[in-house]
């Protein structure tokens, strides 16, 4: 669709050239994200996103038009941001094994973890500043682990609905259901047909004004299914500040 204005024409071109040299050196903003632009004398485009940084940077002919790369970038916005996000969720984490004095988080704030080993019916609950587990003996992480995710399903499901019913009026849509699971690349998910919202349980741990961000993301496809302009500019009309909670996310892990 933009192949016929990528090219500006050039009589000297030659056949022969060093693909890897750097010939100019530019920059793009599409939605607030920051794309380097490398002209070389290749052929193709070629979109990467950085598996360390999440830097996103475009390499293309040294002749490319740049309104076309601007038009090219925006079409690949979605890609580019589930990209991010999967780079985000996937980084290798501090191993948790859910002993006496770990950190956790809830709700952005931090808690220390106390294990207690007993005879008695197992619990878990909040304190001020500590998260209280109290467990067999001879447990394992993976047991202590989903325990602590179940406090935190328990949690969300006490406060999503208040939050959901809120932006509801707001943007002025209606679900029917939503959920809470585990999720690898997504904080979350819009059914439109089933009017349905699932959100990633990852999000107990992260602030409150997080947590909207994504449900009011999500409730906002109910009126426009693609990551578009449309898309971002309702976002800005209901939650002006969602920028900076997007750059939240990768926090209070």
């Amino acid at each position: 669709m933009f192949g016929k204005f990528l090219f500006k024409k050039n009589k000297n071109s030659k056949k022969k050239y060093d693909t890897k040299k750097v010939l100019q050196k530019k920059q793009i903003v599409i939605e607030n994200i920051k794309i380097d632009v490398e002209l070389k004398n290749i052929k193709n485009i070629n979109l990467k996103v950085d598996r360390t940084s999440r830097k996103v940077s475009i390499s293309a002919p040294k002749n490319a038009d740049m309104n076309y790369l601007r038009k090219f970038a925006a079409s690949k916005l979605d890609w580019i941001q589930k990209q991010q996000l999967k780079i985000i969720i996937n980084t290798p984490k501090i191993q948790k094994e859910y002993l006496t004095g770990e950190t956790h988080y809830f709700l952005g704030k931090t808690y220390s973890l106390e294990v207690i080993e007993s005879t008695e019916r197992p619990k878990i609950y909040f304190t001020p500043d500590r998260i209280i587990m109290q467990i067999p003996f001879g447990s394992v992480s993976e047991q202590r682990e989903k325990f602590l995710y179940e406090l935190y399903r328990v949690q969300l499901k006490r406060i999503l609905p208040d939050l959901i019913s809120k932006w509801e009026k707001v943007i002025n849509v209606k679900i029917d259901d939503y959920g809470i699971k585990r999720m690898k690349t997504k904080w979350g998910t819009c059914n439109r047909n089933a009017k349905r919202i699932w959100l990633n349980l990852e999000l107990a741990k992260k602030p409150i004004e997080v947590i909207e961000y994504i449900i009011v993301h999500e409730l906002v496809h109910l009126l426009e299914r693609y990551h578009n302009k449309r898309f971002y500019d309702f976002m800005s009309l209901f939650l002006p500040g969602w920028k900076q909670f997007k750059e939240e996310l990768n926090k209070y892990n």
